[in-house]
């Protein structure tokens, strides 16, 4: 990299950290507000304000969403997003963010295999915002499968999870840059959204010292799968914390 091409990515990541940061505070204030007014109007007999609420709601929330992944890739590109690590089942993980989706997306139904208990040494807030992007892209891109698969199962010494959609799938030419930050794959390029998802969830993953890569064919949906270690018995100590950051 040359040192002017240097210079404008250390520049492109202090407008990212800067603009992130400027944004959060009154989207964080803007979505409380429309929460309560969401609840206030729970119970209105006016059905279309009501319905306008809950537009406005979706709406802010994608918002705030949208300035928390210009933050943690401005973390990333720190080193300074930090895991919380402890012993988690990752039966919980998957729980929480299918209940999370199944919540605002009734369709496409999503159907969970669990292979028992498996443990990991994890940050469960950090691998539940990895498993929510997945999901959400399949509920977003893939809304015409009849199903989404979530399995969660042991192989090989490892802990695995599956999310499977039957959706149209991803071009072969396209696989190679979907990491990418910023970066689009046209059939699932959407308004409203910085295509930093999977580049941040990759990176999380890794910080877990295990893997995220996504195979897909178009007509035939896509299938991403995460790989992680599993944790080593006895359960050592409390919880500990790591910096993480792009890889080199």
């Amino acid at each position: 990299m040359s040192s002017k091409d240097a210079a404008r990515s250390e520049l492109q990541e202090q407008f990212i950290a800067v603009l992130g940061h400027e944004l959060r505070t009154p989207l964080t204030a803007l979505h409380g507000y429309v929460q309560l007014l969401h609840r206030q109007l729970a119970a209105s007999p006016d059905e279309m304000v009501y319905g306008l609420a809950t537009r406005a709601l979706q709406q802010s929330r994608r918002l705030v969403g949208l300035v928390e992944d210009l933050l943690d890739t401005a973390r990333l590109e720190n080193r300074a997003l930090t895991l919380e690590l402890e012993r988690i089942d990752l039966r919980s993980v998957v729980d929480g963010a299918v209940e999370t989706v199944r919540s605002v997306a009734a369709k496409p139904p999503i159907e969970v295999e669990v292979d028992g208990a498996i443990l990991v040494d994890g940050d469960s807030r950090r691998l539940e915002q990895v498993l929510l992007n997945l999901l959400k892209n399949g509920v977003e891109h893939a809304s015409e499968s009849k199903h989404i698969d979530v399995r969660l199962t042991k192989r090989n010494g490892m802990a695995e999870i599956a999310v499977e959609d039957q959706g149209p799938g991803i071009p072969e030419e396209e696989l190679p840059k979907v990491f990418s930050p910023f970066y689009q794959a046209r059939p699932r390029a959407r308004a409203g959204a910085l295509g930093l998802g999977l580049f941040i969830a990759r990176e999380i993953v890794a910080a877990h010292q295990g893997s995220l890569e996504l195979r897909s064919e178009e007509g035939k949906g896509t299938r991403a799968l995460i790989v992680l270690p599993l944790a080593d018995p006895p359960a050592s100590g409390g919880p500990s914390t790591g910096d993480i950051g792009p890889r080199s």
